[in-house]
């Protein structure tokens, strides 16, 4: 099966402006439980994958910030109040996933929590989970 490009997010690691990391989300055709994102490193010598997270190590929250705070208001106000749990990105259909990734940009309203790690290589960091989210 061919794999299928979702997205790209594009950020900068450690000191200066220019991005020198970006993040590609990709999935095995229509198959939603076979998504998944490499990281990759500018280096001298070019791009260096340093990182590959299964679609469920990628938390997507379902319910943007906004909407949290809405539900814990009311909820302090003594409303019985039903939070959406967060889901891994391999759980959502394909269409969902599609619908995320396309607003996974720096104009888009969903944004991106990266947790790094220790790699094996000193010179890079790895990413050990991804949490995805709308800041709207």
């Amino acid at each position: 099966m061919a794999l299928v490009s979702l997205g790209r997010y594009d950020y900068c690691y450690g000191n200066g402006l220019q991005n020198n990391r970006t993040i590609q989300f990709q999935r095995n055709g229509d198959d939603a439980g076979s998504v998944f994102a490499t990281v990759h490193a500018l280096t001298d010598q070019g791009w260096k994958e340093i990182s590959k997270l299964e679609g469920n190590q990628i938390n997507v929250a379902m319910m943007s910030t906004s909407e949290k705070m809405t539900a814990l208001i009311s909820k302090r106000r003594g409303a019985n109040v039903t939070m959406v749990p967060d889901r891994k990105l391999s759980e959502l259909s394909v269409e969902e996933q599609n619908s995320i990734l396309e607003s996974l940009n720096a104009r888009g309203t969903r944004k991106l929590e990266i947790t790094n790690g220790i790699g094996r290589d000193p010179a890079f960091e790895i990413v050990v989970h991804l949490s995805l989210y709308d800041a709207g």
